[in-house]
C-alpha cells in the first residue's frame, strides 16, 4: 500500500464529500444511469483558478473524482449547474483523458497548467459482493491516495478474495465496506476488523 500527494487538488468552499450512489436492488448500476463516456469542457476565468474538485491519481491511466464543489464560482460547479443530470461531473466519476492526454502524469500536468480543459468522463460501474475470511487474509494489494476515499486493488494473490471466486480485478476500487464509507483509514479498519465483509466496488468500464 502507498500514499501520495497530488498537486491537482483544489481548495473549495463547498464540496460534496464522497457519497455512494444507491445500487439497484439485486444488481449493479451505473452512477448517472449511463455507461457511455461523455465529453465536457471546463474553463478557468483566471490563471490558477481552483477548478472545484479533488482528484485521486493512484491509477496511471485515469483520474478518480472524490470531491466536487457545488459553488457556482468554480468551473466544475458552474458546469454542473447547466449540465443534464446524466452528464454532470459527480463524485465517483473517472476522467479518462484531458485535452487528448491519457496518462495520469500528463493529465494532472494539464489540469494544473491549462486554462481550458476538455475532459472525457466515465461513470463508474458499481456492484457489491461479500467475502468471508475464514482465518485467511483477503489477499489483495491495496493502493490509496493519501486524502482519498477509496482503496484501489492492485495485485490479487492467494487469500479469501481469490478463494471466494469474487469477481474483482486489479484497478477496481473499494468505496464502501459493510455499508460504511469514508477516508482510507476508515475503510482499512473495516476490512481488518471484520471476518465477513461486504464490499461496494467501483469499476471504470
Amino acid at each position: 500500500m502507498f500514499a501520495c500527494c497530488c498537486t491537482s487538488q483544489d481548495e473549495g468552499s463547498t464540496v460534496e464529500v464522497f457519497q455512494i450512489p444507491t445500487l439497484d436492488e439485486g444488481g449493479p448500476s451505473f452512477l448517472g444511469g449511463t455507461l457511455q463516456p461523455f465529453t465536457i469542457l471546463l474553463k478557468r476565468h483566471r490563471r490558477g483558478q481552483p477548478l472545484g474538485w479533488h482528484l485521486d491519481c493512484v491509477d496511471p491511466t485515469s483520474l478518480y473524482v472524490y470531491e466536487v464543489s457545488s459553488a457556482s464560482n468554480t468551473p466544475v460547479g458552474a458546469y454542473n449547474l447547466t449540465a443534464v443530470p446524466t452528464q454532470q461531473l459527480k463524485v465517483g466519476c473517472f476522467i479518462k483523458s484531458v485535452n487528448g492526454l491519457t496518462s495520469t502524469d500528463k493529465m494532472t500536468e494539464a489540469v494544473d497548467k491549462d486554462d481550458v480543459l476538455e475532459l472525457v468522463v466515465q461513470n463508474p460501474y458499481m456492484f457489491e459482493l461479500e467475502v468471508e475470511k475464514r482465518g485467511k487474509s483477503l489477499g489483495m494489494e491495496l493502493k490509496f491516495w493519501e486524502s482519498g476515499c477509496a482503496l484501489m486493488i492492485g495485485e490479487i494473490v492467494d487469500g479469501a478474495v481469490k478463494s471466494s471466486g469474487a469477481r474483482v480485478k486489479p484497478k477496481d476500487r473499494i468505496v464502501q465496506v459493510n455499508g460504511i464509507s469514508g477516508g482510507n483509514d476508515t475503510l482499512l479498519r473495516q476490512l481488518k476488523g471484520n471476518d465477513r465483509v461486504k464490499l461496494t466496488i467501483s469499476r471504470c468500464p
